[in-house]
């Protein structure tokens, strides 16, 4: 019997009891129906009775429901699917990922991803978590390709659009299946019919949970082979609209795997929605989910979450094996000084129509420039800066108010960990950071040139005690003297071509850091994924040895040239 039940938990975890086990249903017939354990297993967990079957209960395939049969002890009768299963288990288990295993070894993934598209490989509905970082793009698109799927949609947060395209194409030669990325986003890209390709090539099609909200049925009746959902965090609340959509989205796919940063950004009741969208009937019940794993008060106005059970991550991990696969930094070694993640965002119409007419301008004046003058504060690096403003929001220069970084901020803020620090460039920028952030009610101090020393060190000391959940730092005023080591996520909103960039990331990394930093270096694009000032400045910023490379006019002619 103790050898039945391990190997029919073993099938469960490796997504082995069919091709949708979201179908397939565990039945018990206990040994004796009278014990009271049998009872309180039909009340508290998701066992319940079989219709015109007395004394039998049945629930979904999930390990979880599995565990929760198992600790009550019951001896139980094995039912003729179990015996097969079994059967079968002595061929299956030893051999199953062997072919796998030979590919993930010779390919250029870190252990930790090897384990993760190891995980995501067999399984059609799946979690997986890795802290930011650590590589779950390339993960995902990994065991995309030993699938050997031909046709992916995945939807993320609008400011990961680019980023998702770029990792793609950056991996290309080391996915099993050479990835063509196309975002689907606004006027950017449109909706075709889906191509099958040939069987060494794999079509992605990226966008954003608005836009397949809104073409959710023709999304649906589309040949994709698997839906990846990035930053499933963001589904977490289980009456908004977001969520609800991506549910009734999910329904339509087979495969869907989830991908994150942190499932959970509090409490680990933020799970149960993700998995319930993955698994609605293996996890049908918000509640007793959250009461198996939270600590809830309850009185005479409802019930309200206050914390996490003691051992409860340790335990939903192994509940959840099935679904559910999580590698932290802490759990990772050799994982370099900062975790740096490059952000493109695309800029919005306005702002992007501003940007245009500044390109045409900037270029007309640097035609007669002789390409091999070096960029300094004496000739052209005015241009710069007027570019680097309107790269962040045209108000900065007199214009319109529009801004594709700055809206994305918030968004980036439910994916990656707090406390923050967030360095801008222009006063301007701060003012209406600190405005959002308040109106999101995070406590949150700003520090500019016109805050008094003593003013300044109460926030960082504030910051320091955990007592603030972001912290606007100008880059000069910010970029000496202060330790941060409270401060999980750096986001440069705005860069600027000198020393300062340098000397900001070690204000988070410095004696008394316990986790990587996180540097979120955020650059606009232009509605057609074109790259603006922001890139050439982070082309000449290296960070590994602190050095600013050179730029000259020819530089700045060929980003402002005409368009191709």
């Amino acid at each position: 019997m103790t050898y039945t039940i391990k190997v029919l938990a073993k099938l469960i975890e490796l997504g082995q009891l069919g091709i949708n086990q979201e179908k397939t249903t565990l039945v018990f017939r206990p040994f004796n129906p009278g014990d009271p354990r049998v009872k309180f297993l039909a009340k508290n967990t998701n066992w319940h009775p079989v219709r015109d079957c007395k004394d039998v209960l049945q629930a979904t395939a999930t390990l979880e429901n599995f565990y929760s049969m198992e600790e009550t002890q019951l001896r139980y009768l094995p039912t003729d699917r179990v015996v097969k299963w079994v059967t079968e288990a002595a061929e299956l288990l030893p051999d199953f990922m062997s072919p796998i295993d030979k590919e993930l070894k010779a390919s250029a993934l870190f252990d930790w991803q090897q384990d993760g598209a190891r995980f995501l490989y067999p399984r059609d509905r799946a979690m997986l978590s890795l802290s930011p970082g650590l590589g779950k793009t390339l993960t995902s698109a990994f065991a995309a390709g030993l699938r050997g799927f031909h046709t992916i949609l995945v939807v993320c947060p609008a400011s990961l659009l680019f980023y998702w395209k770029g990792e793609l194409e950056k991996w290309k030669a080391d996915i099993p299946l050479a990835p063509f990325a196309y975002i689907w986003h606004r006027k950017l890209g449109q909706l075709e019919n889906v191509t099958v390709f040939p069987e060494y090539q794999q079509q992605w099609i990226i966008t954003n949970p608005e836009t397949a909200a809104k073409y959710q049925k023709e999304l649906g009746a589309m040949p994709f082979d698997c839906m990846i959902v990035d930053e499933s965090i963001m589904y977490k609340h289980r009456e908004s609209q977001r969520s609800q959509a991506m549910k009734d989205l999910a329904k339509n796919f087979e495969t869907v795997w989830f991908l994150t940063g942190a499932p959970a950004t509090k409490n680990l009741d933020d799970m149960w929605h993700q998995f319930h969208i993955l698994k609605p009937q293996g996890y049908p019940s918000y509640w007793r989910f959250t009461r198996s794993y939270c600590l809830v008060d309850d009185d005479v106005w409802g019930s309200k979450v206050i914390g996490n059970i003691p051992g409860a991550e340790k335990k939903i991990k192994n509940n959840f094996a099935d679904i559910y696969f999580s590698r932290t930094q802490d759990d990772v070694a050799d994982i370099p000084d900062w975790i740096m993640e490059d952000i493109d965002i695309p800029m919005l119409p306005a702002q992007d129509e501003a940007y245009e007419t500044l390109r045409s301008e900037l270029y007309i004046r640097l035609e007669s420039v002789d390409p091999n003058q070096v960029i300094t504060v004496g000739n052209h690096l005015a241009l710069m800066i007027r570019s680097v403003q309107v790269a962040s929001n045209p108000l900065l220069v007199g214009g319109v108010d529009s801004a594709g970084k700055w809206d994305a901020v918030p968004e980036l803020m439910n994916i990656y960990p707090g406390p923050y620090i967030v360095w801008v460039n222009f006063i301007e920028t701060g003012l209406a950071l600190r405005d959002k952030f308040g109106k999101m009610g995070m406590n949150v101090a700003l520090a500019n040139g016109s805050t008094k020393m003593e003013d300044r060190n109460k926030m960082v000391d504030a910051f320091q005690r955990e007592e603030l959940d972001a912290i606007i730092l100008n880059n000069q005023v910010g970029k000496f003297g202060f330790t941060l080591t409270k401060g999980r996520t750096a986001f440069f909103v705005e860069r600027m071509y000198d020393d300062s960039y340098f000397q900001c990331l070690h204000r988070n990394r410095r004696i008394g850091t316990t986790q990587s930093p996180i540097i979120v270096n955020m650059r606009s694009v232009t509605n057609t994924g074109g790259q603006t000032i922001d890139h050439l400045i982070h082309s000449t910023l290296d960070y590994r040895v602190g050095m600013i490379k050179r730029v000259t006019a020819a530089d700045l002619k060929k980003l402002f040239g005409p368009k191709k």
